[in-house]
């Protein structure tokens, strides 16, 4: 279809862009880890998708700031684990206190 070109070219030229930053961002000696809700209209005739969008940066450790964002389907810390293996131990996850703070084994863990 011709609405595909975007996703082709996306694909086809930022994806190896986003796969080396994704490795630069892992490395890293401090990184953060963040989801937020968006909507996500699934289907013309059915009500809107509560879905989460992940933001991962690097901290402050003297290199160049990377921020990376993946979409996913829910907010559980699963994801960040997966997205930052094997460099989980040092990941600073935010968790709103009033929502719950989860245990995660490894990372450092900041509520607020």
């Amino acid at each position: 279809e011709k609405s595909n070109w975007v996703l082709r070219a996306a694909e086809g030229h930022l994806l190896p862009v986003y796969e080396e930053l994704h490795r630069q961002l892992v490395k890293r000696e401090v990184r953060h880890a963040d989801e937020t809700t968006l909507q996500v209209l699934h289907d013309l005739e059915k009500d809107q998708i509560k879905s989460y969008m992940w933001r991962y940066r690097t901290g402050r450790d003297g290199g160049a700031p990377l921020v990376l964002y993946e979409y996913q389907p829910s907010g559980q810390a699963e994801h960040a684990e997966k997205f930052l293996e094997p460099y989980f131990r040092s990941l600073a996850y935010f968790v709103l206190i009033g929502f719950m703070c989860i245990d995660l084994p490894g990372p450092l863990q900041c509520c607020c």
